[in-house]
């Protein structure tokens, strides 16, 4: 459905031998199929991130949506880039949700592995770099929530002594590059 919907706003544009126009007369011909795109990523983020969705189901789908938003048009007229603004601010805030929900799932006894929490980690960065720094706020959150499984954060306190062993044993090994989680 998002494939169509995106193959949709790219048929929209207007033919000219130059490829695809950023200016006003291109947005007004594109806009209903830009609308009725990010409407529709706006309703599947809120599926794929309302409980009770596994926070790997939920991350994943977070993902394919920022891809989706990173590839919208950005327009020459700045009003005309409030779409886009608009849905990378709204992705923040399910970014952050989701990552409240894999925390509270945490605080319920779920665990989750080292490689599939570095993989949000580094999905998370990516966005926040491709987006010119929207996502600052939910890196933040993740290291605060999540970053102590990956030894970016110091670990939550209500935790037992054994998961803390555990968790400074992930630190002592942790080798990866992640800039916006220093």
């Amino acid at each position: 459905m998002l494939v169509s919907l995106e193959a949709k706003l790219q048929a929209a544009f207007p033919y000219t031998k130059w490829g695809a126009g950023s200016d006003d007369y291109s947005f007004n011909r594109v806009k209903p199929a830009l609308e009725e795109l990010v409407e529709t990523l706006v309703d599947y983020t809120s599926h794929f991130t309302s409980p009770p969705e596994f926070p790997t189901t939920s991350f994943s789908f977070l993902h394919i949506a920022t891809e989706f938003c990173h590839r919208l048009p950005n327009w020459d007229t700045a009003a005309n880039n409030e779409h886009k603004t608009n849905l990378y601010k709204t992705l923040a805030g399910y970014w952050i949700k989701a990552i409240q929900d894999a925390s509270s799932k945490l605080e319920e006894g779920k665990m989750y592995g080292q490689l599939t929490v570095q993989e949000w980690a580094k999905n998370l960065e990516h966005h926040n770099i491709a987006s010119q720094g929207m996502f600052s706020s939910a890196i933040e959150e993740f290291k605060v929530k999540l970053g102590w499984i990956i030894g970016i954060q110091r670990p939550m306190s209500n935790f037992s002594n054994n998961q803390e062993s555990e968790r400074n044993h992930i630190k002592s090994q942790r080798k990866d590059g992640f800039s916006g989680f220093k």
